[in-house]
């Protein structure tokens, strides 16, 4: 009997945070208009609503334009899908029968698609609306969604929230060391010089101080941590931030705060020079309730044995179900995507490169040891051979994308 391999696909929703400033002499009404100074009494920009809008002008795109999937629910007539614009109809794409494309697009735009069996016939509905909250349309016969009404065997509900959290800490000083407060000495953290920046899981009540770089003896400050709260900054209290510097931190908590307050949600995503980072481009199924199922198909078939494919390999398509087992983050779990010959393969692969795993990142000193985070990984190529190139095309055909994106 074979092993039955979960594959679980977790995307994490787009967070922001809240921050305040402490050892800044800041001063930001309710609008976030002006900033008045900072401790050596340098002016700091006064920005006015229309400079604010163009700050924070990102957020549009994230509850604008974004990623929506059409669906072709016919058995046997391929769609032409169009866009209408002001009069006109832009044709977008085709839509094979029972398969699902992706497009960008906005709140409000409209769509409609014809059988191309049959002309210039619409198929239902007539037309289709962006709508805010909606990523999904159906074109052809309604079709219900499947949704299975039991806990999948592989969930368990905790009895209370984890108090587990995430938390960004941005150096404003020359140069910073991170400790995390222990009781005792301190755990070394990682080592950020000025404007760097370094995440690290953690849970809320938890303590850090930071040191000058490479002086632990002369301390620059500490943070407990908040539920509620993202990003930490490092000062140096007998050093002020530089005025760009903060103007950029500003320009980032502005976009947090207005984040924050359209979507509930903190952003735990990158935000640089250029603002935030742009929304996803590439397509993710949906996670609109527990229980959900999606299915899709591949032509990359089971692996039984090392040998010519004419042997080893199966001539049967494969049929794979996603299932929803969390919308926030969205979280699937996908039954037998690995035959047991397949599965075995990567271990025989894997296990002579298993290594220690590293903590932190580039910015924070680069990846060490840690006596409290251990595993051990190793890295299986796409090109280490014929199964794991099947492999990588399957992962494609799963997640809707192209399999070229797939280089690793």
């Amino acid at each position: 009997m074979n092993k039955i391999i979960y594959l679980v696909v977790i995307i994490l929703s787009l967070y922001c945070s809240i921050i305040s400033c402490d050892s800044v002499n800041v001063e930001i009404d309710s609008l976030g208009d002006t900033i008045v100074s900072n401790t050596n009494n340098e002016k700091l920009p006064i920005y006015e609503s229309e400079e604010i809008e163009e700050i924070v002008n990102p957020i549009a795109d994230y509850n604008d334009e974004r990623e929506v999937g059409f669906y072709n629910s016919h058995k046997n007539i391929t769609l032409s899908l169009y866009w209408i614009n002001d009069d006109t109809s832009v044709y977008i794409t085709q839509i094979y029968p029972k398969k699902r494309i992706s497009v960008n697009s906005f709140n409000g735009h409209s769509f409609y698609a014809t059988e191309q069996q049959y002309g210039n016939k619409r198929t239902t509905p007539h037309v289709i609306s962006i709508q805010p909250n909606k990523n999904l349309y159906i074109f052809g016969p309604a079709e219900e969604m499947e949704i299975r009404d039991r806990l999948h065997p592989a969930v368990t509900i905790l009895n209370q929230h984890s108090s587990a959290m995430s938390a960004k800490f941005v150096c404003l000083a020359s140069g910073c060391d991170i400790y995390f407060d222990d009781g005792r000495e301190g755990t070394f953290h990682g080592r950020l010089d000025i404007m760097k920046e370094t995440t690290t899981m953690t849970y809320e009540g938890h303590k850090f101080f930071f040191t000058k770089k490479e002086k632990k003896d002369v301390i620059l400050g500490s943070h407990v941590m908040k539920k509620d709260q993202y990003i930490y900054e490092i000062e140096d209290p007998n050093f002020p931030p530089l005025v760009p510097h903060l103007e950029f931190m500003y320009k980032q908590k502005k976009f947090n705060e207005i984040y924050r307050n359209k979507t509930g949600l903190l952003w735990r995503s990158f935000y640089g020079d250029k603002g935030p980072r742009p929304p996803p481009s590439l397509y993710m199924w949906p996670a609109e309730q527990v229980g959900q199922v999606h299915r899709v198909n591949s032509s990359e078939s089971f692996w039984t044995c090392d040998g010519p494919a004419s042997e080893c390999q199966s001539k049967d398509e494969l049929h794979f179900e996603l299932e929803v087992i969390s919308t926030h983050p969205k979280a699937f779990v996908i039954p037998n995507f690995l035959s047991e010959f397949e599965a075995e393969m990567i271990i025989q692969l894997a296990q002579p490169k298993l290594d220690g795993s590293l903590v932190g990142d580039r910015e924070a000193g680069g990846g060490r040891s840690s006596d409290t985070r251990t595993s051990r990984n190793a890295w299986v190529p796409r090109n280490t051979n014929k199964q794991t190139e099947t492999l990588f095309k399957r992962a494609a055909h799963l997640l809707q994308i192209d399999e070229k994106l797939l280089t690793s």
